[in-house]
């Protein structure tokens, strides 16, 4: 009987093994792992204690090719590849190195790959060509190299690398450029063209409405306005005294106010008539003093 398990199991699995046989080969086990076998002898009444342990590790496979490879990054004179292995660990044996394979794809060039070499074990990596012309486009394959060989080689992917004086990895579009310069265009032409029709519709108001009457308050015609000497804005307006006024209140004398008494003659007077004949006059006679009177 033939008892064998992976090591540190808790469980393993038996085969019985005719006695004519000196020899088995264990099928069905795990690449690059270590197995603890026993062995025990029976007969038709019982089976002996198992032997000692033996280790035994299974043979190295080749490794399955890379997965997930991708161009991160390129420069005017790199670009840079990254990859992983779709094991979980090195079950299929210790890997040794990756190899990255890449040739130019323009019809410049020659067809041969250069290879380079990336001596580590770890299930991914990455890695830069470096060296390169800029603006050159490459195809490019990783390939996992183990005990058992190497693997067979991942899928192709496209590298290229930039255009000198760009330094953000990647080069901007014809389509872009030219939309960074006419959309500014088009937007300034559609302002122009608002502003002009916005004029034309004002003017043709101004046009299409009646003349307005001029307002009440505007200056009258006068040639007094013509001369700078009645222009109001550019009178003093101060008010000053003239020292030389003479300030009395002085009464018209050619007003006659008072009131008078009437001074009519109280006396009646005869009419004297010329007589017809000669008439003799004696001395004038002195009046009687008590007959005097006043001229006023």
């Amino acid at each position: 009987m033939i008892y064998y398990a992976p090591s540190g199991s808790t469980s393993s699995n038996s085969i019985l093994v005719s006695p004519d046989n000196s020899s088995y080969v264990i099928r069905g086990l795990d690449t690059y792992l270590d197995y603890i076998i026993q062995l025990t002898a029976s007969n038709k009444d019982e089976e002996s204690d198992r032997s000692s342990e033996t280790v035994s590790k299974t043979l190295e496979e080749v490794a399955p090719a890379p997965i997930n490879v991708a161009i991160p990054r390129s420069t005017t004179s790199s670009f840079t590849v990254s990859w992983s292995t779709p094991l979980t660990s090195n079950n299929n044996g210790n890997i040794q190195k990756y190899i990255i394979r890449y040739k130019r794809t323009d019809p410049a060039g020659d067809g041969i790959y250069k290879m380079e070499e990336v001596l580590t074990g770890s299930l991914d990596g990455e890695h830069t060509v470096m060296d390169l012309a800029s603006e050159i486009s490459y195809t490019v394959q990783v390939q996992t190299v183990n005990g058992a060989g190497s693997s067979n080689w991942s899928e192709p992917v496209n590298a290229k690398t930039i255009l000198s004086g760009d330094d953000s990895g990647t080069r901007k579009p014809l389509s872009a450029v030219i939309g960074g310069v006419i959309v500014p265009i088009v937007l300034i032409a559609i302002l122009l063209i608002t502003l002009v029709m916005y004029r034309r519709i004002k003017q043709r108001r101004l046009e299409t409405e009646p003349a307005a009457s001029p307002p009440t308050n505007a200056r009258e015609t006068s040639s007094k306005y013509e001369n700078p000497v009645f222009d109001d804005s550019k009178q003093d307006p101060n008010t000053y005294e003239d020292p030389n006024a003479d300030t009395h209140v002085y009464q018209d004398l050619d007003t006659d106010t008072p009131n008078y008494q009437n001074l009519t003659d109280p006396h009646t007077y005869q009419d004297l008539k010329k007589p017809n004949t000669d008439v003799t006059y004696l001395e004038p006679i002195t009046s009687d003093p008590r007959d005097t009177y006043e001229e006023i």
